[in-house]
């Protein structure tokens, strides 16, 4: 995401988000460069925490050893939702990869409609 071009709007309606970003990824630490400057995962899911009015802290689940999502929820039932692949860049291992996508269609599904 990068540094204001696509934070929420004063048209925009609160929507579940869920970010799946491996820590070896060059965008998980944000980026500065002539061209465009880029969040950090942690900032992007707190632009969305925020303008979703989520609650600061999150619920934290371990899918096994190098998958935790963090979700973070609001009164209304809209999340924000942060998956850190550990030890996974851009492109994640195919066995990770089966797995978060389960996580973000499960979400996906879950959010329907909303």
């Amino acid at each position: 995401m990068a540094e204001g071009a696509h934070d929420p709007g004063k048209e925009t309606k609160p929507v579940s988000i869920m970010q799946v970003i491996g820590d070896q990824d060059k965008s998980f630490n944000g980026s500065s460069n002539p061209k465009v400057s880029m969040y950090s995962a942690a900032k992007r899911i707190d632009v969305w925490r925020t303008f979703n009015q989520c609650r600061p802290e999150p619920v934290v689940a371990n899918k096994g050893e190098e998958v935790v999502v963090y979700t973070y929820a609001n009164q209304f039932g809209v999340e924000v939702a942060y998956c850190k692949v550990k030890g996974q860049g851009h492109h994640i291992r195919r066995d990770l990869r089966d797995r978060v996508d389960s996580l973000a269609l499960d979400f996906l599904l879950r959010h329907k409609g909303r």
